[in-house]
């Protein structure tokens, strides 16, 4: 328990800087998903795909690291784009990117396309019975 608590001491800035981060995200989220409310009737697939690729690209956690000197929790884009110019030093990054941040990112990608979906779908069919 005592090992605990020194790791939440030593990662104490780094929690919090990404609780803020999540926190502004969120807010953001919700002012363009309000905003574009009229873009969602209009053309509810495409408003689906992008508003589930914003999510997967701002909501998804990883670590940002460079695999040698040090690694905080953060969000997986903050993690690729760190690693990026990384990769044409050190080829077999590649598969590390691949591997920790875009199979994550398409997962998140894929459950809030399935979320936002069963959402519309729910919508409409209690739109129907009223």
């Amino acid at each position: 328990m005592q090992r605990t608590f020194q790791i939440l001491r030593d990662w104490e800035t780094s929690l919090i800087v990404l609780f803020w981060y999540y926190v502004l995200a969120a807010i953001v989220t919700c002012l363009i998903s309000t905003r574009c409310s009229q873009r969602r009737l209009t053309n509810p697939s495409r408003y689906r795909v992008i508003f589930a690729a914003a999510l997967a690209i701002v909501f998804t956690p990883s670590v940002i690291t460079d695999f040698w000197l040090f690694m905080v929790p953060g969000p997986a884009i903050v993690g690729f784009l760190f690693l990026l110019p990384h990769v044409f030093a050190y080829p077999h990054l590649l598969i590390d990117e691949l591997v920790y941040y875009m199979v994550l990112m398409a997962l998140v990608f894929w459950l809030s396309y399935a979320l936002l979906l069963w959402l519309d779908k729910r919508r409409s069919d209690g739109m129907r019975t009223a």
